[in-house]
């Protein structure tokens, strides 16, 4: 059996929600919203995985995270 940390597992449900929803972005609050994760944690986990290049981050009204490439290339 495989096992993850409890941010891996986070981090795998918040980019299957912007998977589905690429290539339009997503706030961290919408993201939170939509599954088991506090807001704090999203926004921690979405950090690292913008660190790492994997979501692109933008702030603004119309800000939020998106995947860096398509679901198929990462």
């Amino acid at each position: 059996m495989l096992k993850i940390s409890k941010l891996t597992d986070y981090a795998c449900m918040l980019l299957r929600d912007l998977a589905h929803s690429y290539p339009q972005t997503l706030s961290a609050t919408e993201l939170s919203n939509n599954l088991p994760v506090q807001l704090p944690t999203a926004r921690k986990v979405l950090k690292l995985l913008a660190k790492a290049g994997v979501v692109n981050s933008s702030q603004g009204k119309a800000g939020g995270y998106l995947l860096a490439r398509p679901a198929a290339d990462i």
